[in-house]
């Protein structure tokens, strides 16, 4: 239906309650009102933005009838009109200026909860507990207040920087982890955005992560946590145990009991499930040069130490700081060490914790308590020869030459 759009025009047209949702003004072309209810409708404008084979279509609703009348609606209709016939395009127009007024307001910080709860929703609760602590830990303080669109590549490689002086390269890593899953997860919400991460920028150019330590990086480590207090007893529980960084840490005294049995508890362990440690002389020692005073072991206050606080005290003391060596080195030594020793795979495994297989989970209901504690003998005897410098008892010297 076709005709000049006035007052009475609209009125009738509503009152008349006909199948044709459309109304067009016969004066000006791609001006028109679309129906919205009996006694509603919504102006509509149509045009192109440029000319040629390459213009682009735009559809505008102007405003709601009776609220905006029909010569406001022409006259605003005229004038995108007449912008798409000069090249100029209001749409985008708009939607730059409603996105740079959006990221005027999208800082880090006040996107995090949207960002933890969409991500919650593709992860396990452990996992998500884990990338909420690297934010709020390293992220945030560091471009909380930054909006997302004046963040560049400089200020991300100057926080990667310090994160990996203090924390190493795969700390560091985590956070270019991170930050490429926010971008990701940030660019479904804004056409415009585009993410200023590059590949280059992480610090593991291979991938391989922590590593074990060699004998001589394991004497220099030793010989360092005699000197960094606290922090290396940490460090040589950790080794001793094969405990994880957080498991050795975060321990609290009432999980030792005094014939020296560690349990940590499922809600601690990784596994969900109580791990018990039972404790050589080596780490019994350990733990007896401890003073109470902190409910956590390695503790000076009523909160758990920072894991990365104790290793950069470690470093500073003279433990080793190479490529690959974090607190899961520990872990990764202990458990080669136990292989070298002749510790069974399968104690060895229950050592670190690792879940064994479902049918031998449901029938073997050995606590392994006996074998654990051998295990655990075995590597603390190792760590000793290797400190000591003696050589290995297999090892049988060659005769020399008359």
């Amino acid at each position: 239906m076709t005709n000049k759009l006035t007052r009475r025009a609209l009125d009738a047209w509503l009152k008349a309650g006909d199948n044709d949702a459309w109304l067009w003004c016969g004066e000006l072309r791609g001006f028109g009102a679309h129906r919205r209810g009996a006694e509603r409708a919504a102006f509509i404008v149509q045009f192109r933005v440029g000319r040629g084979r390459l213009a682009k279509r735009r559809r505008v609703v102007l405003g709601e009838y009776p609220a905006m009348t029909p010569e406001q609606a022409r006259e605003q209709a005229a004038e995108h009109i007449g912008a798409g016939w000069r090249g100029a395009d209001p749409v985008a127009d708009r939607r730059a200026r409603q996105v740079a007024a959006t990221r005027q307001r999208d800082t880090f910080a006040s996107l995090a909860a949207p960002f933890f709860t969409a991500r919650r929703s593709h992860l396990k609760d452990r996992s998500a507990d884990q990338y909420e602590s690297i934010w709020n830990r390293l992220i945030l303080p560091e471009i909380g207040t930054t909006t997302v669109g004046a963040l560049r590549r400089r200020d991300i490689a100057g926080m990667m920087d310090r994160v990996e002086q203090s924390a190493g390269p795969s700390v560091a890593d985590r956070i270019h982890e991170q930050l490429a899953i926010f971008f990701r997860w940030y660019a479904e919400r804004d056409d415009e955005f585009t993410s200023p991460l590059v590949r280059t920028m992480k610090r593991h150019r291979t991938g391989n992560g922590a590593r074990p330590m060699t004998d001589d990086e394991l004497r220099q480590f030793w010989r360092a946590c005699g000197d960094a207090g606290v922090a290396g007893a940490a460090g040589r529980l950790c080794l001793l145990t094969a405990t994880r960084r957080n498991e050795t840490t975060s321990a609290v005294w009432p999980e030792i009991t005094d014939t020296g049995i560690w349990t940590i508890p499922s809600a601690r362990y990784k596994t969900k499930r109580d791990h018990v440690v039972p404790l050589s002389e080596a780490a019994q020692a350990v733990v007896a040069e401890l003073e109470r005073a902190s409910p956590y072991l390695f503790g000076r206050t009523e909160s758990a130490p920072d894991p990365w606080t104790l290793w950069r005290t470690m470093i500073d003391a003279g433990a080793p700081k190479a490529e690959g060596l974090s607190w899961h080195s520990l872990r990764k030594t202990a458990r080669t060490l136990m292989s070298r020793t002749g510790v069974r795979p399968d104690h060895a495994e229950r050592v670190l914790g690792h879940v064994q297989g479902a049918v031998e989970r449901a029938y073997d209901k050995h606590s392994y308590l006996r074998e654990k504690r051998a295990a655990l003998a075995a590597l603390a005897a190792e760590i000793e020869r290797i400190v000591e410098g003696r050589p290995a008892s297999n090892v049988i010297p060659m005769a020399r030459a008359s």
